[in-house]
């Protein structure tokens, strides 16, 4: 990764590419699926806390491997539903505008 880059618009034009690259297949996604998945990796990760006191082997990084886990599904979840929106408000944008443009050149 690159530490500290220039806010640029190269910059920014190579990452909207990387965006639009990984988009279709985000589309692929089940949300709820992986939201109900994220819940229940953090349930387990609060049973493996829990019990830790029982547990000889009990390895914090564990619980916290399975809460950071979660918080990414859970991320990929909202940035996929962020994504349809935005698309959404684009082509609700692209519709005014055109009707704007065709009243203005009555």
């Amino acid at each position: 990764m690159n530490d500290k880059k220039e806010i640029t618009i190269e910059n920014s034009e190579r990452q909207a590419e990387i965006i639009e690259t990984i988009k279709p297949l985000l589309m692929f996604l089940d949300t709820e699926y992986l939201r109900k998945t994220a819940e229940l990796m953090k349930e387990q990760s609060v049973r493996i806390d829990t019990l830790a006191v029982l547990n000889p082997a009990y390895i914090p990084e564990e619980s916290k491997l399975l809460k950071i886990q979660a918080i990414s599904l859970l991320n990929i979840a909202d940035f996929k539903d962020n994504l349809i929106e935005a698309q959404k408000l684009k082509d609700k944008i692209s519709v005014k505008k055109n009707k704007i443009k065709e009243t203005l050149n009555l």
